[in-house]
């Protein structure tokens, strides 16, 4: 469709084009269906999915979450210096059974 475009019509969607790319600094981030669908129930009105997921992150000051998973980090560590691990290679099969 492009190539059948006047150079007026080119010239119109280059500046379309560069207007919308710096307007809009997104970035995409990978889900899975399932986190996608959770995250579709907390938006509500006009929210967008940045505003659900900012919502989330001022829950909680980012120094305490990462204090939570290092600790976390470290419990897992023990269990493993213990022996006490289960080989998995599912990360979903090995958090059941953490």
């Amino acid at each position: 469709m492009y190539e059948k475009c006047n150079i007026h019509q080119k010239i119109f969607i280059v500046i379309i084009t560069t207007i919308v790319m710096v307007t809009m600094n997104y970035k995409t981030i990978n889900v899975t269906s399932k986190t996608y669908e959770k995250l579709v129930l907390y938006k509500h009105g006009n929210m967008s999915f940045d505003d659900v997921i900012n919502e989330f992150m001022s829950q909680i000051e980012e120094k305490k979450f990462y204090n939570h998973v290092l600790k976390e980090h470290k419990k897992r560590m023990q269990k493993i210096k213990a022996g006490d691990y289960v080989e998995s290679d599912s990360i979903e099969d090995a958090l059941k059974n953490a």
